[in-house]
């Protein structure tokens, strides 16, 4: 395609796939690249930048997960360290955090299933369920942590 207009597009779309990765809204996106919201609502419909964008979602959601297994030692010496030497309600509120996650733990599959085994959503759905829940579990520890650093008599 030389350096024609080809080439721009592409680097422009991939532009918009950063911003899409990054901005609260489509609106949001298409504005940061300069783009009209009609416009990057229809390059979203276009199967080959659809692939490329769920392919950055999938790589950016892997890295923080990743991120988050690599910090989950981190949190947990935390947690037990509030659980030993905290203030009562803090070691009360550490043990709880502890106990709820080692269960869900013990919950989870030692080996997970082949994936010609699963029944259930597209792989898509799946992802955005997981990623909600991840999401919704670093909420949680956020808040927990806050909580449980908040001087005595604040509210939180």
């Amino acid at each position: 395609m030389g350096n024609g207009h080809g080439e721009k597009m592409s680097r422009m779309q991939d532009r918009a796939i950063a911003a899409l990765l990054s901005a609260s809204t489509i609106g949001d996106a298409a504005r940061a690249v300069g783009i009209g919201e009609r416009t990057l609502r229809e390059w979203m419909k276009v199967p080959a930048f659809r692939l490329a964008y769920q392919d950055a979602r999938r790589e950016l959601i892997a890295t923080a997960i990743g991120r988050l297994q690599a910090g989950a030692g981190v949190a947990v010496d935390a947690l037990v360290e509030v659980a030993r030497h905290g203030r009562p309600s803090e070691r009360i509120r550490a043990a709880s955090v502890l106990l709820t996650h080692a269960r869900m733990g013990v919950e989870l599959p030692d080996e997970p299933e082949p994936p010609a085994a699963r029944a259930g959503p597209p792989v898509a759905q799946t992802v955005d369920g997981r990623r909600a829940a991840l999401l919704e579990l670093m909420e949680t520890l956020r808040l927990q942590a806050q909580q449980a650093s908040s001087p005595p008599g604040t509210a939180s």
